[in-house]
């Protein structure tokens, strides 16, 4: 134990103190890279968080879109069918006598 000890008493008391601050050097070091990646790690986050934020509101966006197409067909289909409907009601129309044929057929079954 006395050896092992011999290295470090010789060592004069200005080799301690250089080595002693170079110790507190690359601590301080350490502690500034550690800060720094802390807030490169908050800032991935908050980017991570932002990106997820906008991916949400793109899915309402497009759920909301979804609908609003879905909506449009089913009111497309139903104009299409009351279309469908307006046409043989026009197509009876026509096919109807005039209202002067009606009133002569009318005045000649009368009179007898």
């Amino acid at each position: 134990p006395a050896a092992a000890d011999a290295p470090a008493a010789a060592l004069l008391p200005a080799e301690r103190a250089a080595n002693i601050e170079r110790a507190l050097d690359a601590i301080e070091r350490s502690a500034r890279n550690a800060v720094v990646a802390s807030r490169t790690a908050s800032l991935e986050e908050s980017h991570y968080l932002s990106l997820t934020s906008s991916l949400t509101a793109s899915t309402f966006a497009l759920q909301t879109s979804t609908s609003s197409l879905r909506a449009a067909l089913r009111a497309a289909t139903l104009a299409r069918a009351h279309l469908s409907s307006y046409r043989a009601l026009a197509a009876l129309a026509r096919s109807l006598p005039s209202r002067a044929d009606s009133a002569a057929a009318i005045a000649a079954a009368e009179a007898g």
